[in-house]
């Protein structure tokens, strides 16, 4: 006989959250300490014994060492050392579960059929950990939930229409990590369909950014060095209780305007604006916002389909995760009075699809919060999320709406690319072939005027890097452009505007050169090739291809700094290459070059090989992992070495001070000062050695 009553518990991050669900529709959630939110967090004593929770908290001011705020996040590493003591992860889980369990018999009176949620990413080794803690922890009868299932299984049993064949959006935005959802209504119930999230984005690192935006302020203070890197017990103390109060200034900016927030040690108080709040958490709910939106691409979810977007978690309570989330998807999201409870109710609940579905539940009981109207503070022409616009779980939830059995299309992209971004990259594919053409046809007019000692030709010869240029370029745009994911539009536009520009100089200078109006072949043929640009370049500022170019994961400015700096030495370095292999092959056997290209004919060995570390040191900026940062910085490394050598060729084979080398060599010169700094500066130094699961 099913029991009358079921347990559910989100084992979070930061929180851990337990709810009681009866048949006859209740739901309460247990209270630890006054509060429905268990703090993960576990403190190990000398003699072996564990604090969790508040216990917890209060015990890690005196001896940090031996304190895990989220065992969550050690789930991969066996164990871990607290002080003196090595824990095994499975020991940590097992203890907050203990806290649940005895918490739910007191108030229960016996440990009922429990269902525990998990991440979605989580896989069996993971799963087993949890499992295995929950064991131990006396949970004889238990189920594991993926918690995107527990958060949708609320929302359509709260009384949201989501009809078969539909999905819907879960935004969970917890305390300590981040994890976006998109799950599938099915005759059998839901199913997870896509997922994707952060492990270091959450409310704590929210926390993170304000604290620290109000330490600079204050960053002359001894005081504050003392507060924000406490290495005393009094220090840590204050440390602890200002992380407290810059974490409730938090939640009360989402209620009010501003707050007042006093700084100890300092002693000194500070006034807080909601804007000042949304400006230094702006970057993290952009990336966030960024992920939810790769996810909604990937499942493949049209927004005719989509029958919400679901806030979970607490940090979603801010009112500007909603604003930037309606704008981003077109979509008002759901907002509730208790998004922390969410997914631990959801759990008590049987699935959509289950015979024994009963009637939408009411929901907890416990006291009312109110939830945040979400509106678009500081920000010009953004539309507002109004209560009416952003609706609350009710039975009066949008009409049904008709889909296709399948919630999700064929996945290749190819599928939805908008008919002017094809003809642009016909277009740019045929550009490609025509510059192939150029470069070939000048190759062969090159290598037949070195051979018979004739440089008189004055198009081909210097025509033909810049020829190969422009073919490599538009044939790397146009592939960038004609990617199944995340199609890339800008360097489409820089190689389509680079080209018009030779189209135009070499135009203008036939018309002045040439005599009579007769236009050489060369110029033709250039034409022929640039020429298209005038309709691709429309074509790619088109609204429905810049849409459908929007980047996930666009580069940071400075990054962006770094890289166009970097080409810019390329470019002398490769022409005195190409230059001195010119005046290199146009010496007879025997014959030594004249003290004015003497060091263009002699180094151009050294050009290349500079050229090719310092490609391959800018292509390394276009990933995200240490080695790359480090690839890029040796790559600069060796050009004091390339400089150092053409020094001493310039000297030796060459005119001195007056000698043309010495132009690349100083162009190449003047970034290093720029681009190794800021390869070394701290936040590159964290873009590269904190990326994300899914880049």
């Amino acid at each position: 006989m099913p029991s009358p009553v079921h347990l559910g518990v989100d084992f979070g991050t930061s929180h851990t959250v337990a709810v009681l669900s009866r048949d006859d529709g209740s739901a309460t959630p247990l209270l630890f300490d006054g509060s429905p939110l268990l703090p993960s967090s576990v403190y190990a004593q000398a003699d072996g014994e564990l604090f969790t929770g508040r216990d917890a908290l209060h015990s890690a001011r005196i001896e940090p060492a031996r304190f895990e705020p989220h065992p969550k996040r050690r789930v991969d590493d066996g164990s871990v050392m607290l002080g003196d003591v090595e824990l095994p992860v499975q020991r940590m889980f097992s203890a907050v579960l203990s806290r649940v369990r005895d918490e739910c018999v007191r108030v229960a009176g016996s440990l009922p059929p429990t269902t525990l949620t998990h991440p979605a990413v989580w896989g069996p080794a993971r799963r087993l950990v949890l499992e295995d803690a929950a064991t131990e922890a006396g949970f004889v009868s238990s189920r594991l939930l993926p918690e995107p299932v527990a958060a949708a299984t609320y929302f359509v049993q709260g009384g949201r229409n989501v009809p078969v064949g539909s999905g819907v959006v879960v935004y969970d935005f917890g305390g300590g990590t981040f994890d976006v959802s998109v799950v599938a209504r099915t005759a059998t119930g839901l199913q997870v369909v896509a997922v994707d999230g952060s492990p270091d984005l959450g409310g704590v690192d929210l926390d993170h950014a304000l604290f620290h935006h109000v330490g600079a302020h204050f960053a002359d203070s001894p005081e504050w060095g003392r507060l924000a890197d406490p290495r005393s017990p009094e220090d840590r103390r204050h440390h602890r209780l200002f992380s407290d109060d810059v974490r409730l200034a938090k939640e009360r900016l989402s209620r009010h305007t501003s707050v007042d927030v006093m700084v100890p040690m300092v002693d000194r108080q500070i006034h807080l604006t909601r804007d000042e709040l949304e400006s230094v958490t702006r970057p993290l709910l952009d990336k966030a916002v960024r992920l939810t939106e790769a996810v909604i691409r990937v499942a493949g979810l049209p927004a005719a389909h989509t029958a919400g977007v679901f806030l979970v978690g607490g940090a979603s309570r801010m009112p500007l995760v909603a604003t930037l989330l309606h704008q981003a998807t077109g979509i008002a999201p759901t907002v509730i009075d208790q998004p922390e409870i969410v997914v631990a109710q959801g759990a008590t609940l049987p699935s959509p699809g289950d015979a024994r579905l009963s009637p939408p539940r009411q929901r907890v009981a416990a006291p009312p919060v109110a939830a945040p109207v979400p509106a678009a503070t500081g920000m010009p022409g953004s539309p507002p999320v109004s209560p009416a616009a952003a609706p609350r779980v009710s039975p009066s939830a949008s009409p049904p709406v008709r889909v296709p059995p399948s919630v999700s299309p064929p996945r290749s992209s190819t599928n939805d690319r908008p008919r002017t971004m094809t003809i642009a990259l016909a277009i740019m594919v045929f550009q490609t072939a025509a510059w192939a053409l150029i470069g070939l046809f000048s190759l062969v007019y090159v290598l037949q005027d070195v051979a018979e000692g004739d440089r008189s030709d004055d198009f081909f010869m210097p025509g033909f890097p810049f020829f190969v240029t422009a073919g490599v370029a538009t044939g790397i745009a146009a592939w960038q452009l004609g990617r199944s994911s995340s199609p890339r539009r800008r360097l489409g536009l820089t190689a389509e505007y680079g080209v018009a520009a030779m189209c135009y100089l070499a135009v203008s200078l036939a018309i002045m050169e040439v005599p009579d109006g007769a236009y050489p072949l060369g110029t033709v043929l250039i034409a022929v090739a640039s020429l298209p640009a005038m309709v691709v370049i429309p074509l790619l500022h088109r609204p429905e291809v810049r849409d459908r170019c929007r980047s996930d994961a666009p580069r940071p400015g400075w990054l962006i700094v770094i890289q166009v700096v970097m080409w810019s030495q390329v470019i002398p370095v490769a022409f005195a290459a190409y230059v001195g292999l010119i005046e290199f092959g146009g010496l007879d056997a025997g014959e030594t070059a004249s003290r004015g290209n003497g060091s263009l004919a002699y180094g151009w060995p050294i050009y290349v090989f500079v050229v090719g570390t310092t490609v391959a040191g800018v292509l390394q900026l276009r990933h995200r992992q240490p080695v790359n940062r480090r690839l890029a910085l040796a790559a600069e490394y060796v050009m004091p070495v390339y400089i150092f050598a053409i020094l001493i060729m310039v000297f030796e084979v060459g005119m001195g001070g007056e000698d043309p080398a010495l132009w690349s060599a100083s162009v190449c010169a003047a970034p290093l000062a720029f681009v190794i700094p800021m390869l070394h500066m701290r936040r590159a130094r964290e873009w590269f050695d904190h990326a994300p699961d899914h880049e």
